[in-house]
């Protein structure tokens, strides 16, 4: 009985509600698109988010690593391209909740990136165990902010946003899944407001992470 139904599992179609939503998702990525292009300065975001992208190509995949510590480097910058791309690719195809829950990633990232290019020994010191507690996200967070005289702990803040807003599901998440019109949208929507302000600052802490790696 169960080798028929893999038998059955595997002969069947691709679901056709699946398609369905791809196509939904390309026809929300062109109005996206359509969108973008009359705005100056949207396109400007996209042209810098562009070209972060294509130097972090060159110095991580074209550029070939001289030893373990730049290939770890190497390494995070890849992660920071292919976090990029996701949040792009998200965010046009109207997924903003979890574009957001990739930013949070992106900044993540880039924050170790900031403390490992300014003191390289602990670049093999992550690289032999990243649960160190000297690389504990907070831990990140909190050096950086002694380093640059943050009082205001706002590396902190803006990572708490994007947990808010996408990392665990509270209400305020919620907000990234309505409309306009402020019914729940059941997959992907599009929308030319931002569904909420604190999401405008995350697009902002998503291009400063590309550019940190830089």
């Amino acid at each position: 009985m169960a080798q028929a139904w893999s038998r059955d599992i595997m002969s069947a179609a691709f679901p056709e509600n699946l398609a369905n939503l791809h196509r939904g998702e390309e026809e929300i990525r062109a109005h996206s698109i359509a969108f973008l292009q009359p705005s100056e300065k949207l396109c400007a975001h996209l042209s810098m988010i562009h070209s972060a992208m294509d130097l972090i190509d060159y110095f991580c995949r074209q550029r070939r690593h001289e030893h373990d510590d730049q290939l770890t480097i190497q390494l995070l910058g890849i992660r920071l391209f292919n976090g990029a791309a996701s949040v792009l690719k998200l965010c046009l195809s109207g997924y903003y909740q979890t574009a957001a829950l990739q930013a949070r990633d992106l900044l993540e990232t880039a924050f170790l990136l900031n403390l490992l290019t300014a003191d390289a020994a602990l670049i093999t010191v992550w690289r032999a165990d990243s649960n160190d507690a000297r690389c504990w996200p907070v831990r990140v967070r909190m050096t950086l902010d002694d380093r640059d005289g943050f009082k205001e702990r706002k590396r902190g803040q803006a990572y708490k946003v994007l947990c808010e807003l996408a990392g665990h599901p509270n209400e305020m998440g919620f907000r990234l899944l309505t409309g306009k019109a402020g019914g729940d949208a059941y997959g992907p929507f599009f929308t030319a407001d931002c569904p909420h302000g604190r999401a405008r600052k995350a697009s902002r802490a998503g291009r400063w992470c590309l550019h940190k790696f830089l």
